[in-house]
């Protein structure tokens, strides 16, 4: 295709290259990262990493469910809520059939757990 130099397809080829280089280098970081979680200290009762969570939110009489997963994860379109956020953050530590406040850019909501399902829950 003549001078590689002038080629916008070879540039297109070598950029793309680059991106999945480094995004391999990203999955195996995160690789090494949860290898080092250890399943038996997340608890078998409360809301951790992995849990999903039912929510019932009494003012406006609606359900919603969110799975608290790692930050490189979260997809909130999806119910997919870092551990790091103030949903995550709130939640954490929680147990079926408590009252949890979470502050959200919008406001103050109060929500009660309705459904927990953990990790351990899930591998069975």
């Amino acid at each position: 295709m003549g001078d590689l130099r002038e080629n916008s397809e070879y540039k297109a080829a070598l950029e793309r290259q680059q991106y999945v280089k480094a995004r391999i280098g990203q999955v195996q970081t995160q690789l090494k990262t949860l290898a080092m979680v250890d399943l038996n200290s997340l608890p078998k009762d409360r809301v951790a990493l992995g849990s999903t969570v039912g929510l019932h939110d009494a003012e406006s009489n609606r359900e919603i469910t969110y799975e608290l997963v790692i930050p490189e994860e979260a997809d909130f379109s999806k119910g997919m809520v870092s551990v790091n956020s103030p949903i995550g953050k709130a939640l954490l530590g929680r147990q079926e059939g408590d009252e949890v406040t979470i502050r959200i850019p919008a406001g103050t909501r109060v929500y009660e757990i309705t459904k927990l399902q953990t990790l351990h829950d899930k591998e069975g």
